[in-house]
């Protein structure tokens, strides 16, 4: 940045256009890597016209259990779910910090995406429709990486001038990785030991929507059985939240069926479903106002029938479905 300096005259040339991705992806990217003042500053617009769905965070563990939510979603909304599986029609680019991670993202992977792993270091220079980002825990071997550097680094880098700012080499690999996609990011985290930096990108654009069963843990109420009082836990095959005081508390949170990535929960008389991009979850059950309609098939057709039907006590409200 001093190069004017040493060298005497020279001009400075800033690249503020990209045409990979529009303002769901570029606004939070670019905020989060300037607020390192010592960082290059720059007013950046975009000339995109691609579909930009922005960044979604996806809070579930294990981390393999966020790839697989994430990979779902992203199938989803593409659309690709009655598409021939034997032709990928949409590229993911899945992102680890460490190479490790690359045993999560194959064990996920179908016909239906065209996946690829890549560490964040060799990802510079790529672009894919989607980037789907790894490792982002408060650990060791997270990201930011919590590994000192090698102390013979300090002999050969300039002094600093100011108080080096946090994560500083971090905070730019971090950027590096946001700005690989072209379509969305996915940032998979685990809500008992979240990245300091998904928490920042939170924290500084609440916007940005939370999926997975762990997006729960932001709100305790959300939590808590509305039967029993007991704490709502995810099923062991990931159909719905059950009650943790089964089989005494038969209550069930089932799997949205509008949006198939999150769970129904009831409050106030409301049904929410617990993955912000879902807008339209099914009802809540007029009945008991603790359960939700979910679609059913009986001896005389279709049916909407409340999900606490094996509840103690059970609800039996139905509904029949006109053409």
């Amino acid at each position: 940045r001093d190069c004017g300096n040493y060298l005497g005259y020279v001009c400075e040339c800033h690249l503020g256009t990209t045409f990979r991705y529009r303002a769901g992806i570029l606004d939070p990217s670019a905020a989060f890597v300037q607020r390192n003042p010592e960082q290059t500053q720059r007013r950046l617009r975009t000339t995109s016209t691609a579909p930009d769905h922005g960044i979604t965070v996806v809070v579930e563990a294990p981390q393999k259990a966020g790839v697989r939510t994430a990979f779902d979603h992203i199938r989803h909304r593409e659309g690709l779910e009655s598409a021939d599986p034997g032709q990928a029609h949409v590229s993911v680019l899945a992102l680890g910090r460490y190479g490790r991670s690359c045993a999560d993202v194959e064990a996920q992977r179908d016909g239906h995406l065209k996946v690829e792993f890549s560490t964040i270091h060799s990802a510079k220079g790529r672009e894919e429709d989607y980037v789907v980002v790894l490792d982002l825990k408060n650990r060791q071997y997270g990201f930011p990486s919590q590994i000192e550097d090698d102390p013979l680094l300090d002999l050969v880098l300039p002094p600093r001038r100011t108080p080096a700012f946090p994560h500083a080499e971090e905070r730019r690999l971090f950027y590096v990785a946001l700005t690989r996609a072209k379509r969305g990011v996915y940032l998979i985290t685990d809500d008992a030991q979240a990245s300091s930096f998904v928490e920042e990108l939170l924290r500084h654009h609440p916007e940005i929507p939370r999926i997975g069963a762990g997006a729960l843990a932001r709100d305790d109420d959300a939590l808590t059985c509305p039967r029993c009082g007991g704490r709502l836990v995810e099923s062991q095959r990931g159909n719905n939240l059950r009650c943790a005081n089964h089989p005494l508390c038969g209550h069930l949170a089932p799997r949205c069926a509008a949006c198939n990535q999150g769970y129904v929960l009831v409050h106030a008389g409301r049904s929410v479903c617990t993955n912000d991009a879902c807008a339209s979850p099914p009802r809540a059950c007029p009945r008991c106002v603790v359960g939700v309609l979910t679609r059913n098939n009986g001896a005389h057709g279709p049916f909407l029938g409340c999900s606490e039907y094996s509840s103690e006590p059970p609800c039996r409200y139905t509904e029949t479905i006109r053409a």
